[in-house]
C-alpha cells in the first residue's frame, strides 16, 4: 500500500465532507485515487459493523489481520483481511482500533 493512499485515505476519513470526491474529483480519478476510495468505504462499513456487533475475533493472518464480525441478531459472519499500514488507519476511532488490538492482544 502506497503512502499516496494512506494520505488520501487520511483526508477523507480526517474531513468526509471537505474531502469528498465529488469536490475533488480530480484526485480520486486515478488508480490511486479508486483504491483511496474503496478502503475508505472498506474502513467504514467495517466500523459500523464493529459497533453493531457483540462479537468479535481478530488474529495475525500472513503478515496482516484477520477481522471477524459475527452479527448474532442476523446470523451473518463477515471476515476482513487488513494490512498493518490499513489497520492504523482505523486509529483515529480509538476505541475500535482499542477493542481490535485487544483481541490481537489475547
Amino acid at each position: 500500500m502506497s503512502q499516496q493512499i494512506i494520505e488520501m485515505v487520511r483526508e477523507l476519513r480526517a474531513d468526509a465532507v471537505g474531502a469528498s470526491r465529488n469536490r475533488n474529483f480530480e484526485r480520486y480519478e486515478g488508480e490511486s485515487g479508486r483504491r483511496a476510495l474503496r478502503l475508505h468505504r472498506l474502513l467504514r462499513s467495517l466500523e459500523r459493523d464493529l459497533s453493531r456487533c457483540a462479537l468479535l475475533a481478530a488474529a495475525r493472518h500472513r503478515g496482516g489481520v484477520r477481522i471477524t464480525v459475527r452479527h448474532t441478531a442476523l446470523s451473518l459472519t463477515r471476515t476482513v483481511h487488513l494490512s498493518e499500514a490499513e489497520l492504523g488507519l482505523l486509529d483515529d476511532a480509538p476505541a475500535l482500533a482499542g477493542r481490535i488490538r485487544r483481541e490481537l492482544d489475547s
